[in-house]
């Protein structure tokens, strides 16, 4: 059985509507579903995009209805498909997204949607799919993918059980996520404490008094008596002194370090750029060397690594301190 000798019989099987920006009102009650919010399995409403009903109904718009499977026809991933269960009123789609809507008895929706997500449909349609500029895939070659139906009873025992089991899952996926934001937290409380000087225990509890050769600074937080307060600047060494820039020609004697060797934490060297000539005050990176990057990107700003050397000679790019 396929999706299209469904049709023959019956199902309403259909490329959403043509809806235009221009179509759009904000103070429309119809809201349209995009790809972004086609997930797998479910619907993820994660666009605020609506028509009024009257330019709905002009465009001729398929009204979605409980039930309703919407198939995807663009990555990612390719065919994804969710059944439509309505939470947020009145829903209509782009012609991006194929509708199926059952009629049959024999059938049941929640299952057909568990069936055309699987790694199997699914390598099905990847094959299907072709596309200059994005992968897509028609509606003749999603129909035409067959689908095995057991006993309209075994369907729905199977659909329960993949629910009950697919809860299972996303339970613990909660509790792997609420672990790692506490072993972040952790990390974070250690490096906090390592800073103020609370990580090794020290015998003298006295606090530091401020350096007197730095005027007008804002100490934080207090320290250990044994620890100095100094600005930043004075340990950077091209703090004063720019880092290699682009505009070099290439060569293959230096190489230089671009910003993606800062990601996460972990090394990359993608891309290492050329340079032609060191100047005699940018000397090479050593082994020990602290990296960070310039940034204005909150994200960015926290990222920094230690430099534990490597066979080539290299220098860092414009944007990364050393």
């Amino acid at each position: 059985m396929t999706l299209l000798e469904l049709e023959k019989m019956g199902c309403l099987f259909r490329v959403g509507s043509d809806v235009k920006s221009a179509d759009q009102d904000k103070q429309g009650r119809v809201r349209i579903l995009y790809l972004a919010d086609i997930g797998e399995f479910n619907v993820r409403y994660r666009t605020q995009r609506f028509l009024t009903y009257q330019k709905a109904k002009a465009l001729k718009c398929i009204f979605l209805k409980p039930g309703d499977i919407l198939i995807a026809r663009c990555p990612h991933p390719l065919g994804r498909t969710s059944l439509f269960e309505p939470s947020k009123g009145e829903s209509v789609t782009i012609g991006d997204v194929l509708i199926f809507r059952n009629v049959l008895k024999q059938v049941d929706p929640r299952y057909l949607c568990y069936y055309l997500n699987s790694p199997i449909v699914r390598a099905q349609i990847n094959r299907f799919s072709k596309g200059s500029f994005r992968d897509r895939i028609s509606k003749e070659q999603i129909g035409s993918i067959k689908v095995h139906l057991p006993a309209i009873e075994t369907q729905r025992r199977i659909a329960l059980e993949i629910k009950s089991i697919f809860g299972e899952c996303d339970s613990a996926i909660a509790e792997i996520q609420k672990t790692n934001r506490t072993i972040e937290h952790y990390r974070e409380s250690i490096l906090n404490s390592a800073i103020r000087g609370r990580l090794v225990l020290s015998n003298n509890l006295m606090v530091s008094k401020p350096d007197e050769s730095l005027p007008n600074m804002d100490m934080p937080f207090a320290l250990p008596p044994t620890w100095t307060w100094v600005r930043l600047g004075q340990l950077l060494l091209s703090f004063l002194n720019p880092c290699v820039d682009k505009s070099r020609h290439l060569t293959s004697d230096i190489q230089m370090l671009g910003i993606d060797y800062i990601r996460a934490n972990a090394y990359n060297f993608s891309p290492i750029e050329k340079t032609n000539k060191p100047y005699a005050f940018e000397p090479h990176l050593e082994s020990g060397d602290l990296l960070f990057y310039c940034s204005n990107h909150k994200v960015n700003l926290k990222r920094c690594i230690v430099f534990k050397g490597d066979p080539a000679l290299v220098h860092c790019q414009h944007d990364l301190f050393r």
